[in-house]
Parts: C-alpha cells; sequence; structure tokens
C-alpha cells in the first residue's frame, strides 16, 4: 500500500474516531466541526434527512437530552475506502446510554459515512444511520 494512501486511512480514521469521542462526551462543537456546510445526514431517529447543520444540530441537542447517563457507541468492523479526495467509511454500531442505575437501553445499528477532502482537511460531508427492522412487525395486527 503506497504512503499516500496509508496517510489517508489514518486521517480518515482520525476523524472518525474523534467524532466518536465527541459523540460520546455530547461535545456538539467538536461534532460539528467535522461536517462540511452542504452535509446531508440520515439519522436512524426523528426526521427521515437532514439537509442543514442547524436543523441537525438541533437534532442532535434533542437526542443527547434524552439521554441522563453516560452515552455507549462501540463501533465494530469498520471499512475505511478512500478513492483519491473523497472516502466512504462503513461499520456496525451498538448505541444507546447507560442509565445512571446501570442499566443500558442500546440498539445496534449500521453506519455509511462519506468524507471529502476539504482545505482544512477531510471532514464528514454525509452520514446514514440506520437500524435493521423486520417489516412483518408493521403488518395489520402484528
Amino acid at each position: 500500500m503506497d504512503k499516500n494512501l496509508q496517510d489517508d486511512i489514518r486521517a480518515i480514521g482520525d476523524v472518525i474516531d474523534t467524532w466518536v469521542e465527541a459523540a460520546k462526551c455530547g461535545d456538539l462543537e467538536r461534532i460539528f466541526s467535522l461536517y462540511t456546510d452542504d452535509l446531508v445526514a440520515f439519522d436512524a431517529i426523528g426526521a427521515l434527512s437532514f439537509n442543514d447543520l442547524a436543523t441537525y444540530r438541533s437534532h442532535w441537542q434533542q437526542c443527547l437530552d434524552m439521554c441522563d447517563g453516560e452515552m455507549i457507541f462501540e463501533m465494530r468492523d469498520r471499512c475505511i475506502e478512500p478513492t483519491g479526495d473523497t472516502a466512504l467509511v462503513h461499520y456496525l454500531v451498538r448505541c444507546g446510554g447507560r442509565k445512571p442505575d446501570g442499566s443500558e437501553q442500546t440498539g445496534e445499528m449500521r453506519a455509511s459515512v462519506f468524507l471529502q477532502r476539504t482545505s482544512a482537511g477531510w471532514k464528514i460531508r454525509h452520514e446514514h444511520y440506520s437500524m435493521p427492522f423486520d417489516p412483518r412487525d408493521c403488518a395489520p395486527g402484528a
């Protein structure tokens, strides 16, 4: 693997790791410093899509306000695929929170994150979180 590709993979991994740490701490300033201004986001909670940072930030604040304890965000199977000035990262994640009494409320999700190389380094331009569901649970009488 060539050095430039290794450097890109490391830099992209650093962005994702920083995002995870900021999310676990509820640090909105740090989270939003990692996005491009033209971010498009699909989250597993709330609205179907977000097309501007102010609305997405408000959504994030609402999500953080729901957590009254420690945030859980355990990533696994991360794959980083850079191609020139863009990159795709995908992974699985156990996400949720630990309440003050120690009980957990978590779910399994999947994530795809698209990054763009900018003059300020790699930034997240698109993110998509989703949760699996069984469509039979949505059937009448289910």
